[in-house]
């Protein structure tokens, strides 16, 4: 039992169209792969307003989202919105960024991209470029890192130079480090 768009049709006689009726259902219960519905729309049956089998409400689009997917840039994505005035949009998956590896990327539902990694600093380097790959298609919030050295080896600091870009940010260390060190380094952007 496939999943058929065109069925019911317009003409169809009410009383002749219970099989086509359960071939559809059938088709949505086991996630049959012919399924292809332009979005879902996902009821908060919580709400009292809200039309369904546990509750006769008189307003089925109060509190509701509507799932879909939509292709960009070749890859399928997932996104929810709000069907409530707001109208908002989220994205929920982007599989352009995913990248979990040591020095990687990963995208949170809205928006919002980490990448994290390390970089081996040498001895005295004054500053060094960390390219974020692939940039940050909008913005870079915030870079935070932190310095692994050997133990018993002497202090050793720097700092991130600047505002850091959607490419890259700048670190500068103390430059009387003894040996180089590990930068590992987390950055938050959009």
């Amino acid at each position: 039992m496939a999943w058929d768009r065109g069925l019911p049709d317009d003409s169809s006689i009410i009383r002749e169209a219970p099989s086509e009726i359960r071939d559809n259902n059938a088709a949505i219960e086991l996630a049959d792969i012919s399924l292809k519905p332009w979005a879902l729309n996902l009821i908060d049956r919580t709400d009292p307003s809200v039309t369904g089998p546990d509750n006769p409400g008189d307003n089925p689009s109060n509190n509701t989202m509507l799932l879909y997917a939509k292709t960009i840039s070749g890859n399928t994505e997932l996104f929810v919105k709000d069907n409530q005035t707001s109208q908002t949009v989220i994205q929920l998956t982007r599989t352009d960024v995913l990248n979990v590896v040591a020095n990687g990327t990963t995208f949170l539902p809205g928006g919002v991209i980490l990448k994290w990694g390390t970089t081996s600093i040498p001895k005295d380097a004054g500053n060094t470029t960390i390219a974020f790959a692939p940039v940050f298609p909008t913005a870079v919030y915030t870079v935070v890192s932190e310095v692994q050295r050997s133990a018993g080896s002497s202090a050793q600091w720097g700092q991130i130079l600047a505002t850091p870009t959607t490419a890259s940010f700048v670190w500068f260390n103390n430059n009387n480090l003894t040996a180089g060190y590990t930068l590992h380094w987390m950055a938050i952007g959009i």
